[in-house]
Order: structure tokens, then sequence, then C-alpha cells
């Protein structure tokens, strides 16, 4: 369990609970896995104890064994409890504390402005309405990506996207929250260079569904934190040929949507993947989408990695990959993101980030 955990998560084990309280209290977790061998006095007791103190608010996984479920004054509280028994699976686990996470990140949206919560509520809807179109076989209806994009458009638009840019990297699905970020920055620059909405709603369209392809990659080769083997970077890399595939098959799908998915990773000079086309070959939308993509990936939120700002993302992309991005569009691109970043009325300590 431990293992699973922590290809995935920042992961602090305790067997007794004096040691427990003391370390949550000097870094306060996500979500706490209680299992029933907790010291002195078993995992029930540990549990009651958690509900009556300052820690009272923390969502539980109750790992039961074959003693049964806790008692039900154990699980009284306002905070979110679920019990996982055996046999526990490592997939079992990660789904639930996934579940514990998304759910308090969506009870913080709602402290944000309106427009803002509906960019978030629609396109996470979207986003697992078409997962699940994927999973049981069916063709991704483009209809209702449509539909929740036009609210990226109005909260660029209205200049209300840096607050939902920092409000999804909590998100612990990271393909929806990658995908969401690089949708909003694409239609961000679509609208500072002067595109029509209605290029900037295929933007943030093809943002979206960019990299739905991951969905048939094994998580332990999505989230392996250290270097992928030969293997496994080929099959990392295929996710781009299955989404193209899957869009092609796709109900409305726009051909931009499909060139954003399927040229993201291609470069300038030759060295991308999956059919390694250069320079004349790439037109700027796939330009477009390869920047944004890079420096999305560089400032998101990882659990092994530390988190760029924007100005190291760029430093860093300028210094490294001046032969294989437009260096020109990346210039636009940063002044346009470091402008919006400037002129957020949220931004306070945040500046510098995205």
């Amino acid at each position: 369990m431990r293992d699973a955990a922590t290809q995935f998560y920042d992961f602090a084990e305790y067997r007794r609970e004096a040691d427990a309280f003391g370390g949550m209290e000097e870094k306060r977790p996500s979500v706490v896995l209680i299992g029933e061998k907790v010291a002195p006095d078993g995992g029930f007791a540990f549990l009651r104890r958690l509900r009556q103190s300052a820690l009272a608010d923390l969502p539980v996984i109750f790992l039961a064994g074959p003693s049964g479920l806790p008692p039900p004054e154990a699980t009284v509280g306002e905070a979110a409890i679920l019990i996982v028994t055996e046999p526990f699976s490592r997939t079992g686990l990660i789904k639930a504390v996934a579940a514990l996470i998304n759910d308090d990140v969506r009870r913080g949206w709602r402290a944000l402005p309106k427009i803002q919560r509906q960019v978030l509520d629609d396109t996470l809807a979207a986003f697992n309405h078409v997962a699940t179109l994927i999973e049981t076989g069916r063709p991704v209806d483009y209809g209702p990506v449509e539909a929740a994009c036009r609210s990226v458009v109005d909260a660029v638009g209205n200049r209300q996207f840096c607050g939902l840019l920092r409000a999804v990297k909590a998100h612990d699905d990271y393909s929806f929250s990658h995908s969401l970020r690089v949708g909003t920055l694409l239609s961000l620059f679509g609208h500072t260079i002067g595109l029509s909405s209605g290029d900037q709603l295929l933007m943030a369209s093809g943002g979206l569904l960019h990299d739905l392809g991951k969905i048939a990659i094994p998580p332990a080769v999505l989230n392996k934190p250290g270097r992928l083997t030969d293997r496994e970077m080929a099959v990392m890399q295929g996710h781009v040929e299955v989404t193209a595939q899957i869009l092609k098959r796709g109900t409305r799908i726009p051909k931009g949507v499909i060139t954003i998915a399927a040229n993201h990773h291609e470069k300038l000079d030759g060295s991308g993947y999956p059919n390694g086309l250069a320079a004349p070959q790439l037109d700027e939308l796939a330009r477009m989408s390869a920047i944004v993509d890079v420096f999305s990936a560089m400032t998101d939120r990882r659990p092994y990695k530390p988190e760029m700002t924007a100005e190291q993302a760029f430093r860093l992309i300028v210094d490294t990959m001046g032969r294989q991005l437009d260096m020109h569009l990346l210039a636009l691109f940063r002044e346009v993101l470091l402008d919006a970043v400037r002129s957020d009325p949220d931004d306070g300590a945040r500046r510098g980030t995205a």
C-alpha cells in the first residue's frame, strides 16, 4: 500500500499515534489512511481521537481488515470517510485517495468567481464524459466539449483565467488539470493576437482533448517519477497517435482540434514525434500548441518535481529548446502571459507564477 501511494503522492508513514498527530500537525496532509493496527490501541480508537482533535476535518480512508468495519460512532463528523475493505488493491487505493482530494478541491472552487467555477465544472464534466465514451468504445462527441470550452473563451475574454489556472492545479486528475491549462493558455494566446472567438474556441477545445490517448497508458508509466526506459518511452509517445485516431473517429471534430492533438510534440528541427515533422510542415497552430504544452508541463504541479514559475520555465525553454520551438511565437506568448499575470488583481504574492 505504501508503494502504491508513494508512486503518486508525497507520503508519510507513522506506526504510533503520538508520532502521527505530531507529524500531521507539522505538515497537514490532504488525506489520512488509517489501518487497524495503529499503536497503542488500534485504528478504531485512533479514528475516534482524530475526530475529536484539531485535525477533525481531514478526510479519511479506513483500511478495514478481518475484524470488520469501524463502529458508527467512530465515523461521525463532517469530514469525509471512505472504508476500503480487504482484499486491498493498488487501483482501489489510488482511486479512493483521488476521490477524497478532488472532493475537497471542488469545495474550494465554490469560493471562486462564477465564471471561473463554470469553466472548471463544465470542462471537468465534459472531460469525464469523453473519458467514459472512450472506455466504452463509443465515438467522441464534440458537442459537449465545444459547449464547455465556450466558458473558457468567455473567461479569457473577461480576464478571469488566472484564478482558474491556479485552481485547477490542485485537481488530482493530472490529465484533466494539464489539458484544461493547455486549452486556457491556447485560448489566451489566440485572444491576444486577435484571432476570432471561433478560433479561440477551437484552440481551447484542442487543448482540452490533446492528450486523450493517455487514457490507454498504464498508470505506472504515466506517473513514473524517474527516467522512462526505452520501452516505456515508446508507450508514452504512442499517446499522440492514439489521440489522433480517437478524434478522427469522433463526431464533428474540427480539423484544427486534430492538428493540435497530432502535432503538439513535433519540433521545428524534426526531433519531435510521432512523425518527425520539421519547420516547413508545421503550421502556426502546431507551433503554438507545442509551445503551450511544454510551458504547461513545466509549470504544472507534480508530486515528483518542483513547480517552476513562468519566468523559470521561459528561461529553460530558451536555453534548451531554441532550435525546436518557434522563438518568435515563444517571445509573443511570454509577453502575453506575463502581462496577464502582472494585471491579475488576485495575484498578490503569486507574481511570476502561472
